[in-house]
């Protein structure tokens, strides 16, 4: 669970203050994959909406999964974060954020 939540695999981290592994990550764990399900795979292709009508066409470079959103690396070099609301990929149209 701890991997899958992207939490540093050493023990402060996983280690609550009773000395036991955390049980938050237990309770988060379906919200956290319900949440990754929405979001493309890092190292897939999309398009990010520039406003304006524009699009910019990139790849996922790492996800913010509790953000709903993605680090896209554009073909210029650059890189930015974009809302799951402004993303599209594999042809699908915009994903609401859950509310």
């Amino acid at each position: 669970m701890a991997k899958t939540q992207d939490v540093p695999l050493n023990d402060s981290r996983l280690l609550g203050n009773c000395g036991r592994l955390k049980c938050c990550l237990l309770y988060e764990f379906s919200h956290y994959e319900e949440l990754r399900a929405r979001l493309p795979r890092v190292g897939q292709a999309c398009q990010a909406d520039c406003g304006g009508g524009g699009c910019m066409q990139g790849r996922v470079r790492s996800l913010k999964v509790l953000k709903e959103a993605v680090v896209v690396g554009f073909h210029d070099g650059t890189e930015a974060e974009v809302p799951l609301a402004e993303l599209t990929w594999e042809g699908r149209p915009h994903v609401r954020p859950l509310p």
